[in-house]
Formats: structure tokens, C-alpha cells, sequence
């Protein structure tokens, strides 16, 4: 099961992982953790094509106060999103399912059970579509490799982290 990138960062922190792949919103401020970014994306409505928001090529999120949403539960970046978008627009709109799972909130999206917040990092199934967000103050959804500042690695797990942290930023993620 996943866990989100919140409860990765408590293990980092703790000590229970020594490396993580982590997102987090707008910037990273963590002064115990070593993170290198390597992918930022914009979050992004989902919605299935017959759906009325589908007529829409943008859209403001006070816009969606009276709509129903699926969303990721609250261990993933993305409910934070979902709040601060809420709380910027002074709108309260309505969970109706959350999940740990991404599949299982693309499906509900695509039976019409609601509407999803998700950044475009997110792959979609053929079937639904994403509505950008034109807020000004949007959060971003970035991604990066994190360990512990206080972490020492041997040679060999050093040259793993750096050839992955590489790896990761040769990858043009937009094109996903």
C-alpha cells in the first residue's frame, strides 16, 4: 500500500528509511533533510469527458465549491494542496471518498463519484481528462530524492544515490 510522501518524510526523520523519493509543495524548508529535486508539476482537475466541467479549458478553483471530490488521503501532499486551495478561496467543497490508492481515485472519478485534484505528474487512463487550474497562488507539486543530513553512506551507497538523483533529472517528466 502506499503511504504518501508525509508519511515518508516522519520515517526519514526517524530514522526508520535512509533514502526516500518524496513530493512536497511550493518549496522544501527542512533543514535536516538533503533533497534534490528532479521533477515540478502543476495540479490539475480530473474529470471524466461527459462530466459538464469537461466543456471547460481551465478552470478556477472557487469554482468547484459545490462539487463532490475524491482525493488522496491526508499521509500525501496532495490533500495539502487540496487545503490550501480551499482555504485560499474561502470554499469548503466536499470528500466524498479518499484513498491511499491513485487507481482506485482515477476509478471513481471515471463512475462519476466525483471530481479529483491531481498533479500532472499523475498518468491518466484513457478515459478522463485533466482541467488545468488557473488560480495565481496554486501550489506546485514537486518531486525529489531525500536523505538525512545526517546520513553517512558507504562509497557504494553514495554512488547508488548519486546515479539515481542523475538518473531521475535526465528524465523529461513533462512528457510523461
Amino acid at each position: 500500500m502506499s503511504q504518501g510522501s508525509l508519511a515518508a518524510l516522519k520515517g526519514l526523520k526517524n530514522g526508520q528509511l535512509d533514502l526516500a523519493v518524496l513530493a512536497y509543495l511550493n518549496e522544501f524548508t527542512d533543514t535536516t533533510i538533503q533533497l534534490t529535486t528532479f521533477d515540478t508539476q502543476s495540479f490539475s482537475i480530473v474529470v471524466p469527458p461527459d462530466d459538464p466541467l469537461a466543456t471547460n479549458s481551465q478552470l478556477q478553483f472557487r469554482s468547484l465549491r459545490h462539487q463532490h471530490f475524491v482525493a488522496l488521503k491526508d499521509n500525501f501532499v496532495h490533500r495539502q494542496a487540496f487545503r490550501q486551495l480551499s482555504h485560499q478561496n474561502h470554499v469548503r467543497p466536499t470528500i466524498v471518498f479518499e484513498s491511499n490508492e491513485i487507481g482506485s481515485i482515477l476509478n471513481m472519478v471515471r463512475q462519476h463519484v466525483g471530481i479529483a485534484l491531481l498533479s500532472n505528474a499523475v498518468q491518466l487512463p484513457a478515459g478522463l481528462q485533466r482541467l488545468p487550474l488557473t488560480d495565481a497562488q496554486a501550489p506546485t507539486f514537486n518531486v525529489g530524492v531525500a536523505y538525512r543530513h545526517s546520513m553517512t553512506f558507504s562509497p557504494t551507497q553514495a554512488d547508488l544515490i548519486q546515479r539515481l538523483t542523475a538518473a531521475f533529472q535526465s528524465v523529461d517528466w513533462h512528457a510523461y
